[in-house]
C-alpha cells in the first residue's frame, strides 16, 4: 500500500438486517508510515466519507493511527524556536512557534508563516503551517 488508510464495502447481517445490508468500513493502515494522517489520508478519508453519504450506507472508522505527520520535516523540526508563556515555567504552554528571520529567509518554501515584529525591534515569523519538503508531509 503506497498510502496510509484502507477501505472495504462489505456485505454485513445482523439482527436488523438478518438479509444483509452493506456497510462501508475505513481503517488507518499502520504497516504505511504508523498509519499517520497527511493530505493523501486526509483525502481518502473525505472520498470513502463521501461515497457513504452518496450511498446511504453506514460508515465504520476503525481508528489505529499515530495522528497527523507531524514532525516528518526535519528542515523544520531542526530550527523552530517556541514563544513560551512564562520563560521560567514551560508547563504553563506556550504563544506560538516561530522562526527567526534568517532561518525564515533558508525555509520559507517548506512552511506557511506570517511575520511578527517585538518592541525590540526583533523580527519572527510564526508558524501557521508546516509544509515540508518532502511531497505528501
Amino acid at each position: 500500500n503506497d498510502i496510509g488508510m484502507v477501505a472495504w464495502i462489505l456485505d454485513m447481517s445482523t439482527p436488523e438486517f438478518p438479509s444483509g445490508r452493506q456497510i462501508i468500513v475505513v481503517a488507518n493502515d499502520i504497516t504505511f508510515r504508523a498509519g499517520s494522517f497527511g493530505p493523501r489520508e486526509d483525502a481518502f478519508f473525505e472520498a470513502v466519507t463521501n461515497l457513504a453519504c452518496e450511498r446511504k450506507l453506514p460508515l465504520i472508522y476503525l481508528a489505529a493511527n499515530s495522528g497527523a505527520r507531524i514532525g516528518i520535516a526535519d528542515e523544520v523540526k531542526s530550527i523552530f524556536r517556541v514563544k513560551w508563556i512564562d520563560d521560567s515555567n514551560p508547563e504553563r504552554g506556550f504563544d506560538y512557534v516561530y522562526l527567526s528571520e534568517e532561518d525564515y529567509g533558508r525555509i520559507s518554501s517548506s512552511v506557511i508563516a506570517h511575520k511578527t515584529q517585538l518592541d525590540s525591534g526583533e523580527i519572527r515569523w510564526v508558524i501557521d503551517s508546516v509544509v515540508g519538503k518532502e511531497d505528501g508531509l
